[in-house]
């Protein structure tokens, strides 16, 4: 298996730099098992999906392609989580920038972020007007 492309290794840089400037965590150079390292280097693996396989992304960490297989797998459960759920999209915008196919999902996934506020705004609106309709005929 090759090595990672130029352009590869640097949006890793810049993923691993932002984790340490907004969360003081380094994951290019610990291999503790603390689990905001674990949970970090989980978001940036999962940000990197695609670009390589999990042989060439582990090789680049000094770990075996299994630990990246096992964070891919945990994915949706880890999307639970706020900390992840949040590094995760700002490393997909990390990626977006170097990668057209996640500029494209992240995009998207915004479109679709904008349209589930509005609805919410709507069904709030509603709520509040059926609570009013309610109180009246109750009081």
């Amino acid at each position: 298996m090759g090595m990672i492309g130029k352009r590869a290794q640097i949006m890793i840089v810049q993923m691993a730099e932002y984790i340490f400037d907004n969360h003081n965590i380094d994951v290019m150079n610990t291999k503790r098992r603390y689990e905001p390292v674990v949970i970090s280097r989980a978001a940036l693996f999962n940000a990197c999906r695609g670009l390589m396989t999990s042989t060439q992304l582990g090789k680049y960490f000094g770990m075996n392609h299994a630990t990246v297989l096992h964070h891919q797998k945990n994915h949706d459960a880890l999307l639970m989580l706020d900390y992840y759920r949040q590094l995760y999209f700002a490393l997909m915008h990390i990626r977006a920038e170097y990668d057209d196919v996640a500029k494209q999902y992240h995009d998207d996934v915004l479109k679709e972020l904008d349209e589930l506020k509005r609805e919410h705004g709507i069904l709030q609106y509603k709520y509040e007007r059926l609570k009013e309709q309610y109180e009246k005929v109750n009081s």
